[in-house]
């Protein structure tokens, strides 16, 4: 009877995630970085004895030359990600006779992942002018697996052997 013989089963998953932070690097851009900054600072200088917005242009008060104050980096620069995922899976199981199982298994994953990163107007990033850049990544992949397990005694001789085929 093939209902003893067979399993099926499977999973599906949706995932949504929001993150929100500071840019952290990436597109060369270590000077409106805080990770950055905060490695190549004296470790004697004490960036909470300044002001780091000018008050009247509310722009970045730059602490060295060339060098986008942390606190302005925190406080004005801001990186947004939106990923909705879905994953999941269907398998099969077919005990073919005593010692020949075959099993089959077809996944998927799928996500969207949509960012944004905006320096503010005064840091180092685009010779002060201000950016927001923008990513719409979309991903998507199909994965099948198909492995045939042997398990046969042959006397005082047992054989183990599993192969497959994959598609990614």
């Amino acid at each position: 009877m093939l209902g003893s013989r067979l399993k099926v089963g499977g999973s599906l998953n949706y995932v949504k995630t929001k993150q929100f932070g500071v840019p952290t690097g990436g597109f060369g851009v270590t000077n409106t970085n805080i990770f950055g900054q905060l490695w190549i600072m004296p470790r004697s200088y004490n960036l909470t004895e300044f002001p780091y917005i000018d008050p009247v242009t509310q722009e970045n008060i730059h602490y060295r030359a060339g060098r986008d104050n942390p606190y302005y980096i925190a406080q004005e620069n801001t990186y947004s990600s939106y990923v909705n995922r879905i994953l999941g899976y269907v398998d099969a199981d077919l005990k073919i006779t005593d010692w020949l199982t075959a099993t089959y298994k077809f996944g998927f994953n799928n996500y969207t992942d949509q960012r944004m990163q905006v320096y503010a107007k005064s840091t180092q990033y685009n010779d002060g002018l201000g950016t927001v850049i923008t990513d719409n990544i979309r991903f998507q992949e199909l994965e099948s697996n198909l492995m045939l397990r042997v398990d046969k005694g042959f006397g005082n001789f047992n054989v183990n052997a599993i192969t497959g085929w994959n598609v990614n």
